[in-house]
C-alpha cells in the first residue's frame, strides 16, 4: 500500500477487493473475479490492471475466467501469509 505507483483511488479499490477476497468463499463457488469486481461497481480498468497484475499473472488467466475461490487463495497466500489466511474458506 506504500507503493507510489498507485493513486489513492487505486489503493482503496485494491483494499476493497482484498477485503472481499478475505471473506469465506465456498470451494465450489462459480463466481468469477471479474463478476465480483463488477458487483462492487469497481472501475473495470483499475481492477483489470491491479488484480490482473497479481492474480491473473499467478493463475495465467483473465479475471473473467478466474473462479473466486482460486483468486481468494492467491491473495491469502501471497499477501496474508499465514496458515489461517491461506485456508480455502
Amino acid at each position: 500500500m506504500a507503493a507510489r505507483a498507485f493513486s489513492l483511488a487505486d489503493k482503496l479499490a485494491l483494499a476493497r477487493a482484498f477485503e472481499a477476497l478475505m471473506r469465506p468463499v465456498a470451494q465450489d463457488a462459480t463466481e468469477t473475479l471479474g463478476a465480483m469486481a463488477q458487483a462492487q461497481r469497481a472501475d473495470r480498468g483499475r481492477h483489470q490492471s491491479l488484480l490482473g497484475l497479481v492474480i491473473a499473472s499467478a493463475l495465467n488467466a483473465d479475471i473473467d475466467s478466474i473462479a473466486l475461490p482460486y483468486a481468494a487463495k492467491v491473495i491469502r497466500e501471497l499477501f496474508m501469509n499465514s496458515a489461517r489466511r491461506g485456508a480455502w474458506g
